[in-house]
């Protein structure tokens, strides 16, 4: 079971980002944001997976359909996955940090 869902990984970081990135500029929407990538990103798997949904879609939208095992990613898809996740969460903290908050 671990060796499935270690891939995942960097998808995970992904929607991490998305919600820290969120959570940096938009703060009072971050929660709604962050479910909402997540739901989206699973959604479309599923919708995809039913044929209810082109595949296209579903590669455009959803970050685990870069690094599923399901679709034999290589290197490349893991690195740049991550790197958006880190682009995410370095927008988020940079966002924050310059937000003017009352200590």
């Amino acid at each position: 079971m671990i060796g499935l869902t270690i891939p995942l990984t960097p998808a995970v970081w992904v929607i991490a980002g998305v919600t820290i990135a969120a959570f940096g500029l938009l703060p009072r929407a971050a929660t709604t944001i962050g479910w909402a990538a997540l739901a989206i990103g699973i959604g479309a798997e599923v919708a995809a997976k039913a044929s209810i949904l082109p595949m296209w879609v579903y590669r455009s939208v959803s970050p685990f359909a870069h690094v599923s095992p399901a679709y034999s990613p290589t290197i490349v898809d893991y690195l740049l996955v991550t790197l958006i996740a880190a682009a995410l969460i370095a927008v988020g903290t940079a966002a924050f940090t310059r937000r003017d908050l009352s200590t």
